[in-house]
């Protein structure tokens, strides 16, 4: 039976930015991310559920999941508008149509 990978602990994601040689400044700025989120993240203030919180968190790796790819205009031109970095769980299934349209 294959397992979930498991996701770093905080102080493994801590070693593993240590190890790439990124502050967490440099991190947030790749990744278009609030520093203070992510040092809240890494410090345990917040534990990652929603938002911004859930997207630092799959990309720090302490959180299995997905996250949407940033949507661009060529993105959309291309019909690309719903990719998602994936992190250890399959893609969410995604509609054809618009629910507005």
């Amino acid at each position: 039976m294959d397992t979930m990978p498991s996701p770093f602990t905080r102080e493994q994601a801590r070693a593993e930015l240590d190890r790439l040689g990124l502050s967490i400044a440099e991190f947030c700025r790749r990744n278009t991310l609030n520093t203070s989120l992510v040092s809240d993240l890494l410090n345990g203030r917040k534990k990652g559920r929603r938002g911004e919180a859930h997207r630092a968190a799959v990309l720090l790796g302490i959180k299995v999941g997905t996250v949407p790819s940033a949507i661009t205009t060529s993105a959309l031109a291309q019909g690309r508008c719903h990719e998602h970095i994936q992190t250890g769980l399959p893609s969410l299934p995604v509609a054809d149509a618009h629910p507005y349209q």
